[in-house]
């Protein structure tokens, strides 16, 4: 039976592309359906349309005449012709989120035909973090520069571009164009600077890490140093450490200051999840102990360890005086061991810091202050750099700092409120965020400084789920799902 004009309109490009190649329908009657849509519904349709189909053909009275001879439609055309009206960014979003070689394509027919620099530069972009082809696409990229000129690139394609000088070893080049990258954010150009002086890529030690630290000397925060390696293992970013007189003597300072304003010292219990924990969990406990807040609790929760692992668990927890230990029978995973923990507290503010990464020794002291000084403000967050074992930042496509989801901070009565996390595997922390925004609108602070910083490592979370423009299904299955429950809170 023939298939109608409406039901064409709901094709994908690749439902579409099977029965054009069956013969079951024409390219003309296609484009035509859809131009009959366009006319019906008008232009405000079109996003909404592609969202449904995902690759829907989108079409208008100048690409019928430039397709209409074309048999079959090639997909890619498909896709192309709907990108010139939904623009570049929308077509790399595709390409980028759904891993799509056809949108790949696309947006490389346009870059090719056209010659414009919008969809030069967004070729650039796609191919730089494909697994096949990333050399030309940083070739692609530098291209555009030199011709061009850098402010022809988004925020993202210039920082690509500077992730692509740096990843090369190509200082000199990144030295000479970092000017002109003027879309950068200033920590991003702070961990650049530092990665090209990194020790690995022949920079010197001091001068790196005066570079690593520089945000919170400028700022007059604690800064960190790196105690000497006691064996190769040793990794620059378990180094991390502070100077003990420095945080004492902040601490005792903390104290006197908030007892002669005559305000109270709320307890701030800080909850570590850790399953199998590497040498990592004592870098994560060490920056606990070492935090500037004078009331501070710490609960440490095994998630169903080996004897082996477990043990490991109690050598951490003893780094840390008095910290308790929750040995699970079983591994819950991380949110549902972090409600374990939680529940185990006495703390008048509840937090947690995740068994891999590094505190700086400020940063209880100063997502709590917010809160002491303001009763509205129910939660607290701050920043985190991110960076490799050996402290260097550079993550394809991504800034070097972002707000850390996992540093929030909440008072115990709007936990008891609301609840826990929730115990899914994945995404508990930015629902509990979109939830405490549901519940508490405005109530939610973030502090911007970098207080944290976050391990990337192969095998976490945050490696294996997450490119750029890209996350794993279960993820944004989650995600949707709790936004739907959030609309019936």
């Amino acid at each position: 039976m023939p298939m109608s004009a409406a039901d064409l309109t709901t094709l994908t490009a690749a439902q579409a592309a099977d029965l054009l190649a069956a013969g079951e329908i024409t390219s003309e009657q296609l484009v035509r359906a859809h131009l009959e849509r366009i006319e019906a519904t008008g232009r405000a349709e079109l996003a909404r349309i592609a969202r449904e189909t995902r690759m829907t053909v989108v079409v208008d009275e100048s690409m019928a005449e430039l397709y209409l001879d074309t048999e079959p439609l090639p997909p890619v055309a498909v896709y192309a012709r709907g990108a010139e009206i939904t623009g570049s960014e929308a077509l790399v979003a595709t390409a980028l989120r759904t891993r799509s070689a056809i949108a790949r394509d696309a947006v490389e027919l346009l870059a090719r035909r056209t010659g414009a620099v919008h969809w030069r530069a967004a070729l650039g972009e796609v191919l730089a973090v494909s697994d096949d082809r990333a050399d030309e696409g940083f070739a692609i990229l530098a291209e555009v520069v030199d011709r061009d000129g850098a402010r022809r690139l988004t925020a993202r394609q210039q920082l690509l571009h500077a992730h692509g000088l740096v990843l090369a070893g190509a200082a000199d080049r990144f030295a000479r164009d970092l000017p002109a990258l003027t879309r950068l954010e200033e920590d991003s150009v702070r961990a650049l600077r530092a990665d090209v002086a990194h020790p690995q890529a022949g920079g010197d030690p001091d001068a790196w890490w005066h570079l690593l630290t520089a945000g919170w000397a400028a700022t007059g925060r604690i800064v960190p140093a790196l105690r000497e390696p006691t064996g190769p293992e040793d990794t620059a970013f378990d180094r991390l450490t502070a100077p003990a007189d420095v945080v004492a003597a902040r601490r005792d300072a903390l104290a006197a200051e908030l007892t002669a304003a005559g305000r109270d010292v709320p307890r701030v219990s800080i909850v570590v999840c850790t399953h199998e924990p590497g040498p990592f969990l004592a870098t994560a406990m060490a920056s606990l102990r070492d935090q500037t807040w004078p009331d501070l609790e710490v609960v440490l929760v095994d998630d169903g360890s080996s004897p082996e692992g477990a043990s490991a668990v109690e050598e951490a927890a003893a780094i840390v005086p008095g910290c308790r230990v929750l040995h699970l029978p079983r591994n819950v995973g991380a949110f549902a061991a972090r409600n374990a923990g939680f529940a185990a507290t006495t703390g008048d503010l509840l937090g947690n810091l995740d068994s891999d990464d590094w505190n700086h020794p400020e940063r209880v002291e100063r997502q709590v202050l917010p809160m002491l000084d303001d009763p509205a403000v129910v939660a607290t967050e701050s920043g985190a750099l991110r960076a490799l074992p050996d402290l260097r930042t550079t993550w394809l496509g991504y800034p070097a700092t972002r707000v850390n989801a996992s540093s929030t901070l909440v008072r115990r009565e709007v936990h008891e409120a609301i609840g826990w996390f929730d115990s899914a595997r994945r995404g508990g922390d930015a629902e509990l965020q979109e939830r405490i925004d549901r519940r508490y609108p405005g109530g939610r602070h973030v502090v911007d400084e970098v207080l944290s910083i976050t391990r990337l490592r192969d095998g976490s979370l945050s490696r294996a789920d997450f490119r750029m423009g890209w996350a794993r299904a279960p993820w944004i299955v989650h995600q949707s799902a709790y936004r739907a429950w959030h609309g019936r809170l």
